[in-house]
C-alpha cells in the first residue's frame, strides 16, 4: 500500500496522501489496464499524480501490478 508514515515525515498534506491513495485504488484495484488508469489519473489536477504519471510512463521495465 501507501507509505503514509513517509509521505506524512517528507511534509505531504492530509489531502496530498488522499489523492495520491486514490491514486493507488485507480492503479492497483480498480482493473483498469495501465493505459486506462493513467488515463483517469491524467484528468485529477494534482502536480504529485502527475509526476507519478510521468514516472509510469517514462519507466522502460514498467511496474509490477
Amino acid at each position: 500500500g501507501l507509505n503514509t508514515v513517509g509521505l506524512s515525515r517528507l511534509g505531504f498534506t492530509n489531502e496530498v496522501m488522499l489523492r495520491l491513495r486514490r491514486a493507488y485504488k485507480i492503479i492497483y484495484r480498480q482493473n483498469l489496464t495501465l493505459v486506462k488508469a493513467l488515463e483517469v489519473l491524467k484528468k485529477m489536477d494534482c502536480i504529485h499524480i502527475n509526476q507519478l504519471v510521468r514516472f509510469i510512463e517514462l519507466s522502460q521495465i514498467g511496474i509490477v501490478r
